[in-house]
């Protein structure tokens, strides 16, 4: 989760930066940096919350497989259903941790 995170704020536009873009590119710059703050927010109230269990993304591929899921949730681009059976599939026993990052979507 920390590469995510990490990985996600070194790729965010500058708000200068962002002047100079295309309008679709500077939306999605915006919509990046809105998941962005969103995960790290998520990130650090499942580090406070005692019951939250560590999902085990220990490989790239997990990382990067999580990472898509998450931002088509946020994007709603899936439902929150279909987050919840694609993660559940992978990470069985997980349903508090994922039921804790579907309710925290804004």
């Amino acid at each position: 989760m920390r590469k995510i995170i990490m990985a996600g704020c070194l790729s965010t536009l500058t708000l200068i930066g962002a002047a100079a873009l295309p309008i679709s590119a500077a939306n999605a710059a915006n919509h990046q940096q809105g998941f962005n703050e969103w995960i790290i927010a998520v990130s650090k109230e499942a580090a406070a919350d005692p019951q939250y269990k560590r999902i085990p993304l220990d490989t790239d591929a997990q990382v990067k497989n999580f990472t898509a899921l998450a931002e088509q949730l946020y994007a709603r681009s899936i439902s929150p259903d279909d987050f919840r059976q694609a993660v559940s599939a992978q990470y069985p026993g997980h349903e508090y941790e994922i039921a804790f990052i579907v309710s925290r979507l804004p």
